[in-house]
């Protein structure tokens, strides 16, 4: 009986508020008292509602740092969003409800794309490749496998060498033909000159014996 008597007051009292309510002016909103209480500003909530005697108790949401209080500092009355970092810093010190974010570069050697944290530049010897382009406060090194300049080096170092084997092949060949034509032309001459040489000595002597003249070879 009592529990039902409760309930029905406590709908009652609502229906009250809810109907009171409708008259609050802009910026504010129905208590379950029935007043009209500020809503909280940006960044803030309804800690606690207003009474006849004070003012609607606003908290801090996160993300948020307070700006200014009441005067008794139970009540934030103006709340900042929380900074952000840079890329190529870091926070330093993370935000509170009282404190903004405080954010610091990023030392050398280090590089922080979103502002959050600041990472240490890849070593490329570390996976066995080589810097291609140098890291900043904002990226990171780049990098690239070393065998990409030892295939084309040794290309280049095949191809000058078949080059020039080819050459010397082709110098061969010619040197070859230009001596099998000296060797074809030589022996000629050779057996020429040799059956001159032995015409002249083989050509007759004249002999006198008595009245006989007699032919006869000379015979080395």
């Amino acid at each position: 009986m009592v529990s039902t008597f409760l309930t029905r007051l406590y709908i009652f009292g609502v229906c009250a508020a809810l109907s009171h309510g409708a008259k609050c002016p802009q910026s504010h909103y129905p208590s379950a008292a029935g007043e009209c209480c500020p809503l909280c500003a940006e960044g803030l909530y309804i800690s606690q509602d207003c009474t006849t005697i004070k003012d609607t108790v606003c908290g801090v949401l996160d993300g948020y740092y307070c700006l200014r209080y009441s005067d008794d500092k139970r009540d934030c009355l103006l709340a900042m969003k929380h900074s952000k970092c840079q890329p190529g810093e870091q926070i330093k010190t993370p935000g509170t409800k009282t404190s903004d974010t405080v954010c610091e570069p990023c030392p050398s050697g280090f590089y922080s794309p979103e502002g959050v944290n600041c990472s240490k530049w890849t070593d490329c010897s570390v996976k066995n490749e080589i810097e291609e382009q140098e890291g900043t406060s904002i990226i990171d090194v780049q990098c690239k496998p070393r065998n990409g300049n030892m295939r084309y080096g040794l290309i280049a170092v095949l191809l000058t060498v078949t080059a020039l084997l080819l050459l010397s092949l082709v110098f061969y060949l010619k040197q070859k033909r230009a001596n099998s034509r000296l060797t074809l032309k030589n022996p000629v001459e050779e057996t020429d000159s040799r059956i001159s040489e032995f015409a002249s000595l083989t050509s007759p002597l004249e002999i006198k014996s008595g009245n006989k003249i007699s032919s006869c070879p000379t015979i080395l």
